[in-house]
């Protein structure tokens, strides 16, 4: 499918300014501890700080992309449990404008325990996705149509299905995190365009890591990215394939490194005149900047803002949707993943535009 940049919407010079990314899946709210160490089998501990959050690898992405001067849409299901107010408030301070298909649901939602050891290595218990059941979605071509990229993160798996198939359908280009392997992978992974894989992904029967990605690429996915921490981001596109070397950072909080970097790739994606490696280099790059600081939000303060912020608040959908050209097909009239990819093109200086100005020790 090809991928459409920022341009080709009505409002060129608006959308250039600030691209629309939608993100579909988790949100929760993440209490943080931050830890000397780990503490052991029945032993507590007293924490060197600690701060509360929203949570979750689509609203993570959905921040980084509003806070690099996005406008950023989160599709998800809160509830109007009094914990979800607290979701809703931290999403908004940060610019992310929110479609709660849960609005009048009084489930609890989902609360992620959280602790930071003092090397900045993380570990969560969480609920996940588990306390709500979205069988019935709304049309959601109101919210995707509009949008220069769309990001699934397998929470809430009939959500993502018809978002991804809703995408597919409008032409807008579709990116899956995948953590993990999870059941539903089996049918959302063949509907994305990119899917950027967590070190510890693994497609059933595959061994390594680029053994799962050779079985993505086998089976049409366009771009497929492993991203493996602070070791180096493995790329193939258009039969090549290829590696970038993040930044060399001395690593204080590495919660939400993976979400972060999802969020930057959308966001460069949208930009006109990258390629991959530029995406890839940047996205690395906000990642790290992610990982320098300690706490959930402080490290956006170190990123530029290049355009107004949107406004945040409940997303309602637009009266006229843009009109949005259909994806090339198929012989089985499906999405074409797997026409050629561009040629390569020198490193974008769009991307350099929007980085901090600042040597990554």
């Amino acid at each position: 499918m090809p991928e459409r940049t920022a341009s080709h919407r009505p409002d060129s010079s608006v959308a250039a300014a600030r691209p629309v990314g939608v993100f579909v899946g988790l949100a929760t709210l993440d209490v943080i501890h931050y830890l000397p160490v780990a503490p052991g089998a029945n032993e507590k501990v007293t924490a060197t700080d600690s701060s509360i959050a929203a949570g979750g690898p689509a609203a993570n992405a959905a921040v980084t992309f509003a806070g690099l001067g996005g406008d950023a849409v989160l599709i998800t299901a809160i509830g109007r449990h009094p914990v979800g107010d607290l979701i809703r408030a931290d999403l908004d301070r940060y610019g992310v404008r929110v479609v709660d298909l849960s609005a009048e649901v009084d489930s609890e939602p989902a609360l992620s325990a959280i602790t930071v050891s003092g090397n900045g290595d993380r570990s969560v218990v969480s609920m996940d996705a588990t306390g709500f059941d979205l069988a019935e979605i709304p049309d959601l071509a109101p919210w995707i149509g509009p949008a220069d990229i769309l990001l699934i993160d397998g929470h809430h798996p009939a959500l993502a299905d018809v978002a991804a198939r809703t995408a597919n359908r409008l032409g807008v280009p579709v990116v899956i995190d995948a953590g993990r392997w999870k059941p539903q992978m089996a049918t959302l992974v063949p509907q994305a365009g990119t899917v950027i894989c967590s070190g510890d992904f693994r497609v059933p029967g595959s061994h390594d890591v680029r053994e799962s990605a050779a079985r993505l690429v086998a089976d049409g996915n366009r771009i497929v990215i492993t991203t493996q921490g602070a070791e180096a981001v493995l790329w193939w596109e258009g039969g090549r394939h290829g590696e970038i070397v993040p930044p060399r950072i001395a690593a204080v909080d590495t919660l939400g490194a993976g979400d972060v970097f999802h969020g930057a790739y959308c966001f460069f994606a949208t930009q006109e005149d990258t390629c991959l490696t530029d995406r890839l280099g940047g996205a690395a790059s906000v990642a790290a900047v992610r990982c320098a600081r300690r706490g959930a939000r402080a490290w956006l303060s170190d990123l530029p803002h290049r355009s107004p912020r949107p406004s945040p608040g409940t997303a309602s959908p637009p009266d006229h949707p843009d009109p949005i050209p259909r994806p090339h097909l198929d012989d089985a009239g499906r999405p074409d993943k797997r026409e050629p990819a561009p040629a390569p093109r020198p490193p974008s200086a769009t991307i350099a535009a929007v980085l901090p100005q600042r040597t990554m020790p």
